[in-house]
């Protein structure tokens, strides 16, 4: 089993809102961390 596949499987059997979730949190944190450059 390769890493892809594992990986495919993984996303699959997560939920979707859970995928939602970090998806937002990693978005924020971009934004975060760009705004403390900024700063």
């Amino acid at each position: 089993m390769t890493d892809v596949e594992t990986t495919g499987t993984v996303v699959v059997m997560t939920p979707t809102t859970e995928l939602l979730t970090k998806r937002r949190a990693v978005d924020f944190c971009r934004v975060a961390t760009s705004l403390c450059r900024m700063a």
